[in-house]
């Protein structure tokens, strides 16, 4: 059987520009993927801290008081397993990370009798692309302080 016309299939070099491509794309876009999963995990920490200052807001309003006692209280991830939770009396704070993934922070509520009486919450990453990135606080005053996303 006679082969006319060129033969089939790809060159060393073709092959080789194909790799060096493929290799600039995911220098890109790794870099970026992650920065994404970091801005991720910290607008979820965000909205944790303000839901807990929601929860700790409506406990003062029935209970003329921030906590039932002196704090700090903590709320850690599952390694894996339950949560350590020393919220049980503040029932509306529940931080879930969706199946599969792990909470990226620790949660602390610090609480003073006053006069007046205040309360800090901060979130201190312990686990994924925001590990060692610092602490987000927010204060019963609503004052922000750490790397709060825009």
């Amino acid at each position: 059987m006679k082969i006319t016309g060129k033969n089939k299939g790809f060159t060393l070099i073709e092959l080789l520009v194909t790799i060096a491509i493929l290799g600039i794309l995911a220098s890109i876009a790794i870099p970026a993927y992650m920065g994404y999963k970091k801005g991720a995990a910290r607008q979820e920490a965000t909205t944790n801290l303000q839901g807990l200052a929601l929860c700790v807001q409506q406990y003062y309003a029935e209970n003329a008081a921030y906590a039932p006692g002196a704090g700090p209280y903590n709320w850690a991830p599952p390694v894996p397993g339950p949560a350590a939770n020393d919220f049980g009396w503040l029932t509306c704070f529940n931080p879930k990370a969706p199946v599969g993934s792990v909470n990226n922070y620790q949660y602390t509520l610090t609480t003073t009798a006053g006069p007046p009486p205040t309360f800090t919450a901060t979130a201190t990453p312990v686990a994924g692309p925001v590990l060692g990135d610092g602490n987000l606080t927010l204060m019963y005053n609503g004052t922000k302080t750490g790397n709060w996303p825009q």
